[in-house]
């Protein structure tokens, strides 16, 4: 079907630090959000795509957590920033964005919010 396959490009597009996609032809005001989301930093991603990501990274792993998983869980509900956790794992940033990435497709959440709020 239309975007088959889609969801394991963009969680590898994600993980090499795309921080940002919308579909051709999502509305200019959309854009314009997805825009100003980027240039200050945050990243964007509709949430049909979200869904999508989920849905690939819950096929591929099971639902145990390793150990840096549950660090990475702990750090996330003390409200740490990417780089916080980066620095105290001794990792680089972009190392963080992909254990997460797949810590989330784990818990099937979308955010990190709901990652800090998951209770199994």
């Amino acid at each position: 079907g239309e975007g088959e396959g889609e969801g394991e490009f963009l969680c590898q597009w994600w993980q090499a630090g795309v921080v940002g996609y919308l579909p051709r032809q999502a509305p200019q005001q959309v854009w314009q959000q997805c825009l100003e989301v980027v240039r200050d930093g945050g990243s964007y991603f509709p949430q049909t795509v979200l869904g999508r990501l989920q849905d690939v990274a819950q096929q591929q792993m099971a639902v145990s957590l390793t150990d840096r998983e549950q660090e990475l869980l702990t750090y996330l509900t003390q409200g740490l920033s990417n780089k916080e956790i980066a620095i105290r794992l001794d990792v680089s940033h972009h190392t963080v964005r992909n254990n997460l990435c797949q810590l989330y497709g784990k818990l099937g959440v979308a955010t990190r919010e709901e990652a800090a709020g998951w209770t199994g």
